[in-house]
């Protein structure tokens, strides 16, 4: 783990570009997993936000990329709604 300039954290990346920057080769696994399991109404996942405060522009919320950091598709809100692509890469639901 390495803190860059700016609070700028890295894990397995010495040279971060990010706040928080993950970089992995793990075969037959997730870079990374969320789990918040108490059993009980109130344990909740994972919350991201980012964009305009007002929500007034369409703001980029999640990036799908592939293996190459090549985007593949995204999810965006634009006021109060929720889209989900374009997606070029073969995706079901």
């Amino acid at each position: 783990m390495v803190f860059g300039a700016g609070g700028k954290i890295g894990i397995g990346n010495s040279t971060p570009g990010n706040h928080l920057d993950v970089i992995g080769n793990l075969s037959g696994g997730y870079a990374g997993f969320v789990h918040n399991d108490g059993d009980t109404n109130g344990h909740y996942g994972l919350r991201v936000a980012g964009g305009k405060d007002d929500g007034s522009t369409s703001n980029a919320i999640i990036s799908i990329c592939d293996g190459d950091n090549e985007a593949q598709g995204h999810i965006t809100i634009s006021g109060a709604t929720v889209s989900y692509g374009p997606f070029s890469a073969h995706h079901e639901i």
